[in-house]
């Protein structure tokens, strides 16, 4: 499966994190060197899913060279709300040092299909950490966003 459509993507089952008892998927995709792409599905319940997702997240960077990467994906599309606050806060806190750690600082982010509370909180997000934002509302699009002419 290649949802954003651009060669050389790679989806690995290998590299998916699933907690059976709650139901919530974390999926991990990337172009080695130039893009990668995160997709949840279901809603963070426990706190064990957000040291299982950032640890899944680093071994993927650290096995293809997505250190200093041009484009970091999120794909919201099949994210159901209900995450508490704190789960929510330690994810974005994970994510704000990952950003430092893997050099995305000058990356373009890209929110698929994030709505309502959760794209307002990306937004904020984003405006505090002066990130490059992008949204998009399905991954066909961003996909070919990315590979328009310059």
């Amino acid at each position: 499966m290649n949802p954003l459509k651009i060669e050389g993507f790679r989806l690995d089952a290998n590299w998916e994190y699933h907690n059976a008892e709650t139901g919530f998927r974390f999926r991990i995709g990337c172009v080695p060197g130039f893009l990668l792409y995160t997709a949840f599905h279901g809603t963070l319940r426990v706190p064990e899913d957000v040291s299982h997702v950032i640890s899944a997240v680093d071994r993927v960077v650290d096995e293809n060279s997505l250190t200093g990467i041009p484009y970091h994906i999120v794909d919201y599309t099949h994210y159901k709300h209900g995450t508490p606050f704190k789960l929510k806060r330690d994810y974005a806190q994970a994510l704000r040092h990952m950003v430092s750690r893997h050099l995305w600082a000058e990356s373009t982010h890209i929110a698929i299909g994030a709505q309502g509370a959760t794209a307002v909180a990306i937004r904020l997000w984003g405006g505090f950490l002066r990130k490059n934002l992008v949204f998009f509302d399905s991954p066909e699009a961003a996909g070919e966003w990315i590979l328009r002419p310059s």
